[in-house]
């Protein structure tokens, strides 16, 4: 669930709906708010709900629901979007706007694989998650980015044409808001792999766990991708 999150206790939104609350932030000079980056799901829910309006704090831009969560959390900003989860982690207040939704594009490769097929099997579960995009190589990998735009891609390290690296590689730096998760054969090492060099949030080996496989996608799609590139998998 997507909402507005504000310090606890702050009157200006304690006990509001979701017009009233919005009607508060528009509506007072020194309400500030903190923003998330343009081309994000959520950057896109923001400005539905404002409409013309742009409050104090609007230009300042963050790029997860943490960042916003800690902005609130420290008082540089007083209210902005994020996820229930990060609200309760912060203890900041919460005011409920919409379902949360979540994007996977999988490679078509790989889509009958029994840990694919278990994957697609969970999603069906859980009605957040969706799949809505499907690539064979590295070149349609970034084509599908570019034309759907998911919150996280699984990419496939081994691809013809153009590997996962080389997509990642492309993928983040046009489209930097895309959370990438790579898949491969080979164990890690003890360092980092390529495919986290080249800009994704994490590795996973194939015939992971399925269900860890998922929890880890939520909490990617949740965290700033500094705090999750050094973490092994």
């Amino acid at each position: 669930m997507q909402g507005i999150v504000y310090r606890s206790g702050d009157a200006r939104f304690e006990g509001k709906s979701r017009d009233e609350a919005i009607a508060v932030a528009v509506g007072q000079s020194d309400c500030v708010m903190v923003n998330r980056n343009a081309g994000s799901g959520t950057r896109i829910l923001i400005d539905q709900m404002l409409g013309e309006h742009r409050p104090p704090g609007y230009g300042i831009q963050t790029k997860s629901h943490n960042a916003v969560a800690v902005a609130v959390r420290q008082g540089r900003a007083d209210w902005g979007v994020a996820i229930d989860t990060v609200a309760r982690q912060y203890e900041l207040g919460f005011i409920p706007v919409q379902e949360e939704r979540y994007d996977f594009v999988v490679p078509k490769a790989r889509l009958e694989r029994p840990a694919v097929r278990a994957f697609r099997e969970l999603l069906q579960e859980r009605p957040e998650l969706h799949v809505v995009g499907e690539a064979g190589n590295g070149l349609e990998a970034i084509a599908v980015a570019q034309a759907v735009r998911p919150d996280v891609i699984l990419m496939d390290i081994s691809m013809p044409e153009m590997d996962g690296v080389e997509a990642t590689r492309r993928i983040r730096a046009e489209l930097p808001s895309i959370q990438i998760l790579g898949l491969s054969t080979h164990v890690r090492g003890g360092e980092r792999h390529a495919i986290e060099e080249a800009g994704a949030e994490g590795f996973f080996t194939k015939g992971v766990d399925t269900q860890r496989l998922i929890d880890h996608l939520i909490v990617v799609h949740a965290t700033p991708a500094s705090r999750l590139a050094g973490q092994r998998h």
